[in-house]
């Protein structure tokens, strides 16, 4: 389950921000970079059976966390939205887009792409900062993206909800999307 393509799978980290020895760590067995996110799941003050609280610990707890925030984007989505509800893979996009980088720069299988920033999701959503668009197969497009005076960073993510591969297959991936950012004469991949 937690090498799902459309799924979000949730490093377990620390208060300090370190991982934990017992998250879960990438890749996907065809390369796919697992876990999508991280989260606090280390020491949480949690509901406990029966009917009390406790300290626990892991994944088990990440995640409930990640949920949490992810039902508030789509309550921030739905108010700047006029009331519609959001794709489920934009929200995955953008809970990812707007994560802190944590380890190795740029997104790593230790920790996705970064600890979850529900501040910077909500503005990002807000803002409108996101582009929806569709593409047949074989065909190409361009997507202009202005980009205000004065910003300093600027993440661009392409991403797709894929359909299920055939069971067993060596290669979750049925579409192949493939994007480059240019700006003047320069290009990044």
């Amino acid at each position: 389950q937690k090498q799902g393509k459309n799924v979000i799978a949730v490093a377990n980290l620390q208060g300090t921000d370190a991982i934990a020895g017992s998250s879960s760590r990438g890749p996907a067995h065809d390369g796919r970079i697992k876990p999508d996110v991280a989260a606090l799941g280390t020491n949480v003050f949690s509901c406990s059976s029966p009917n009390s609280y406790a300290t626990l610990t892991g994944t088990s707890m990440a995640c409930p966390g990640t949920a949490g925030v992810l039902a508030q984007l789509y309550d921030a989505y739905r108010q700047t939205h006029s009331g519609q509800d959001p794709h489920g893979g934009l929200m995955k996009a953008i809970l990812m887009n707007t994560a802190d980088d944590l380890g190795q720069p740029g997104p790593d299988f230790i920790h996705g792409y970064g600890r979850m920033n529900a501040l910077r999701a909500a503005k990002s959503i807000e803002q409108n900062h996101f582009i929806k668009d569709s593409l047949s197969v074989g065909a190409t497009d361009t997507v202009r993206i202005t980009v205000p005076a004065g910003t300093h960073v600027v993440r661009v993510m392409l991403h797709w909800t894929d359909p299920a591969a055939t069971v067993n297959a060596g290669r979750a991936l049925v579409n192949n999307l493939n994007g480059t950012l240019v700006q003047g004469s320069s290009r990044w991949l």
